[in-house]
């Protein structure tokens, strides 16, 4: 991965100076680009986010069906009630001895999810993308729910080894690598993924790329962003400039009159295809979220705020937004 691919892959808006998004949705992503902020000293603030850990778990306990995936419910809930415990901790020994735990058993997670990556890309890959004939639901949707599940505890089990680690050693992040490479690893993985729905490969769209019907029709998606976030060289111009350039000028008679036509095509796809697409790009935003923030801990002089009436706004502002994600 580029240095620069995650900064690259989030759009911002000169004048407001808010992130864009491929879609218009709330989540984890805006909860971390809360998470810190420059003050007048140039140094990174870093605010107590265990609130936003705690709103994304729940978010979690809502889409993880225990019985489907009781393995990855009883690990991540390892990691997460030790976490919950350091919530609480005054003791300075106490609290170390509970951060290094958090750390250990996140690991094991982090590993543990891992490992299951490759299985779950490969039903993917082999999926049927259509439904079954008596009913039920799309084999390729359902192959990407089960790593998308995945991937979305892999980062609740990494923002709790980060906090922990942030409460007890700040600085720990100016040497890291592990943690970073964490994120490379699972963002290859959504990206890969990704490449393989827009037909994107060594560098160009295919011919049937869905990417042509994401520039010239409005499907939600903003083509923009998603050009970006693959690290393409195409501008979304030049994708319809593609597409135009196929056009065709025929003769239409009605028998009476005859009528120059001009007419153009793109591939169309599946609502079930575009809505893999917003989920990839949804993950994608979310991995790439965390390694700014990781970024920001290692390139920056950073400190906790320790100004309380923040702290509330900091608080305030994710509870907004949680109420947008609800409207």
């Amino acid at each position: 991965m580029k240095n620069d691919l995650a900064i690259r892959s989030l759009l911002v808006d000169k004048d407001t100076g808010r992130y864009i998004k491929a879609v218009d949705e709330h989540g984890l992503d805006d909860y971390v680009h809360l998470f810190s902020r420059k003050d007048e000293k140039s140094e990174v603030v870093i605010f107590d986010f265990a609130k936003a850990v705690s709103l994304f778990h729940d978010e979690l306990d809502k889409k993880l069906n225990a019985r489907d995936y009781r393995d990855l419910t009883v690990k991540r809930g390892i990691v997460f009630n030790t976490w919950v415990r350091l919530r609480s901790l005054t003791n300075e020994t106490m609290l170390c001895q509970t951060a290094l735990q958090v750390s250990r058993d996140a690991e094991e997670v982090l590993n543990w999810i891992y490992t299951r990556i490759p299985e779950l890309e490969r039903n993917y890959r082999s999926a049927a993308d259509t439904k079954p004939q008596w009913g039920g639901v799309n084999e390729k949707n359902s192959a990407l729910l089960k790593i998308s599940n995945e991937i979305e505890v892999f980062l609740e089990v990494l923002l709790c080894h980060i906090h922990a680690t942030t409460k007890v050693d700040i600085n720990y992040f100016k040497n890291d690598f592990i943690l970073e490479q964490h994120c490379v690893n699972i963002r290859k993985v959504i990206l890969d993924t990704l490449n393989s729905e827009l037909n994107y490969w060594n560098g160009d769209f295919r011919y049937d790329s869905m990417v042509f019907q994401l520039c010239m029709e409005d499907m939600g998606v903003n083509p923009e962003v998603i050009v970006f976030q693959i690290d393409s060289s195409f501008s979304v111009t030049e994708l319809k400039n593609k597409i135009i350039s196929t056009a065709k000028i025929e003769d239409k008679s009605d028998g009476y009159s005859v009528m120059r036509e001009y007419t153009v095509s793109w591939p169309k796809y599946s609502d079930e295809s575009i809505g893999r697409v917003k989920a990839l790009s949804r993950l994608l935003q979310k991995i790439d979220s965390i390694i700014i923030f990781l970024k920001n801990l290692k390139d920056h002089a950073v400190k906790f705020n320790d100004d309380a009436a923040k702290q509330q706004e900091f608080e305030s502002s994710l509870e907004s937004l949680v109420l947008k994600n609800k409207a």
